[in-house]
């Protein structure tokens, strides 16, 4: 999904952005918020209980070629709809948001964003195949700043995975990030650091 060499510019941006305000940054890109396996399955189910009354019609098949018909489109079906870029099609456009939202918030407790001094940690999170991105701050960075700057730092991460250039998004939204908090967070309100300047990419 990225490169080594846009990891490390990425982990970079974050140093310099910890070094510039009293917050914690957190950037994870994954390539999808959950496996949605349940659809495929629910998909293909259908489909092999409609195929047994079409031959039943259609052909004078017996009762034995129709099961083994039955269990074919059953795992062809599960076998397509299984493969991601039809995947994504067969699961609604609101289940994957609801996933993609679920997905951030365990990342911001997972790695530990919610236990920061002063409570402002601040997780950038994309979904590739969810086209999805999320900035999470806790209540300590959240409160000062209007609701628009992080919507911005969203915008400037969905523009730029649209086009591929994930490592250029995480970099634009960080220095969105500082440019808007380093007034309302100079850095030496802050004691020492606890999280690791870090970017996590799942596969």
């Amino acid at each position: 999904m990225i490169g080594r060499d846009d990891h490390a510019r990425v982990c970079d941006a974050i140093r310099d952005a910890e070094r510039s305000v009293s917050g914690e940054f957190v950037c994870v890109l994954a390539r999808r918020a959950s496996s949605y396996s349940f659809y495929p399955l629910a998909w293909a189910a259908i489909v092999a209980l409609v195929v047994p009354w079409i031959l039943v019609v259609l052909t004078p098949w017996s009762v034995q070629d129709i099961l083994l018909a039955q269990l074919a489109s059953f795992l062809a079906a599960l076998v397509l709809l299984s493969w991601p870029p039809i995947r994504g099609r067969v699961v609604p456009r609101r289940v994957q948001r609801a996933a993609a939202h679920r997905a951030a918030a365990e990342q911001f407790l997972v790695r530990g964003l919610a236990q920061t001094p002063h409570r402002r940690g601040i997780l950038l999170y994309v979904a590739l195949d969810e086209h999805y991105a999320r900035v999470l701050a806790d209540y300590g960075a959240e409160s000062i700043v209007p609701a628009e700057h992080w919507r911005e730092a969203v915008k400037l991460l969905t523009d730029h995975s649209a086009d591929g250039r994930h490592a250029d998004g995480f970099v634009a939204a960080l220095r969105h990030c500082v440019a808007t908090l380093k007034i309302a967070l100079p850095v030496d309100a802050q004691g020492d650091k606890v999280l690791p300047d870090k970017f996590y990419v799942i596969d």
